[in-house]
C-alpha cells in the first residue's frame, strides 16, 4: 500500500503537470504535411504555419533587442537569448520571420531564469538568419489597476550569452502602408503612471512605409533604470483613423 507521503508527492508531480504552462499557439493553423510545421519541440514550440486569411491590422510589435553584432548561424548551433526583468515571473518569448510570405514562430515560456538556448536547426532550414527574424520578451505584471504585458529587451548572441549594451532596437511591422510614424517616450513609476515626458510625437522620418515590412525605431538613451512607455502613432497611406499602440517596457540598471 502507498504511503502517505507518496500519495501527496504524486498528487504534487499531478498537480504541476496541470497547472504547467503550454506555449504552443492553439490559434495557428498548421500543415500536416511539412516535417518543420509549427508544433512542440522540447520545451519550446517553433515551425511554420499557414497565413490566416484575416490579418490583425495596425501595427505589430516584431521585436524588441539590444543593438549587437550582426553574425549568423549554422545547423547545430544555437542562438543564446538573454535578459534583465524585473521579479521573478513567467516570461513568454517569442520569434517571427521578417520576411514577407514567410510564416514560421517559435513560442517558450521560460520561469526562474534569464538566459535560453534556443537550436537554430529550423530556422536554418527555412534559409533564415538572426537577422531575418523579430525576437519579444514579456512578463505579466499587475498596473494601473490591471495586468499588462510589461515588455523585456532581449539580448541575442551565440556561443554565450551576449553582454548588455543599453541601446535598444523596436521593430515593427505595419499592416497597411503608411504615411509616417511618429514616437512618443515616457518614464512610468511603478504603479505605471506617467512621471516624464522624454519625447513627444517625433516623426521618424523614413518617407516610405510599406505595408508588412520592419523597420528600426532606435530608443533615445534613458535617464535610469525603470518602466517606461513608448507610444506610436502613425497616419495611414490610403486614409482611415490612424493606427495606434503603446507597449510598456523595463530597463534593467547596469
Amino acid at each position: 500500500m502507498a504511503t502517505a507521503s507518496a500519495i501527496l508527492a504524486a498528487a504534487l508531480v499531478s498537480a504541476q503537470a496541470t497547472t504547467a504552462v503550454d506555449p504552443c499557439d492553439p490559434t495557428l493553423v498548421r500543415t500536416t504535411t511539412d516535417p518543420r510545421a509549427y508544433g512542440r519541440r522540447g520545451d519550446r514550440c517553433e515551425g511554420v504555419y499557414i497565413k490566416e486569411v484575416a490579418g490583425s491590422g495596425g501595427l505589430q510589435v516584431a521585436s524588441f533587442v539590444e543593438s549587437g553584432t550582426p553574425f549568423e548561424i549554422a545547423t547545430g548551433e544555437r542562438l543564446q537569448l538573454a535578459w534583465s526583468q524585473p521579479g521573478e515571473a513567467a516570461i513568454r518569448l517569442r520569434a517571427v520571420a521578417l520576411q514577407r510570405r514567410v510564416y514560421y514562430r517559435m513560442d517558450v515560456v521560460r520561469d526562474r531564469t534569464r538566459t535560453f538556448e534556443w537550436p537554430a536547426d529550423v530556422l536554418v532550414s527555412l534559409g533564415l538568419q538572426p537577422r531575418d527574424v523579430g525576437v519579444v520578451g514579456w512578463v505579466e505584471r499587475p498596473l494601473g489597476g490591471t495586468v499588462q504585458e510589461v515588455y523585456v529587451p532581449l539580448r541575442v548572441g551565440k556561443a554565450a550569452a551576449p553582454a548588455k549594451t543599453d541601446r535598444y532596437v523596436l521593430r515593427v511591422v505595419p499592416a497597411a502602408e503608411l504615411v509616417e510614424l511618429y514616437v512618443s517616450l515616457t518614464s512610468l513609476d511603478g504603479s505605471g503612471r506617467e512621471t516624464r515626458s522624454i519625447q513627444r510625437d517625433v516623426p521618424l522620418g523614413y518617407g516610405f512605409y510599406p505595408a508588412e515590412r520592419a523597420f528600426n525605431i532606435t530608443v533615445p538613451q534613458l535617464p535610469g533604470p525603470g518602466l517606461y512607455s513608448i507610444h506610436l502613432g502613425a497616419t495611414l497611406r490610403g486614409g482611415g483613423p490612424p493606427a495606434n499602440r503603446t507597449i510598456v517596457f523595463f530597463h534593467a540598471a547596469e
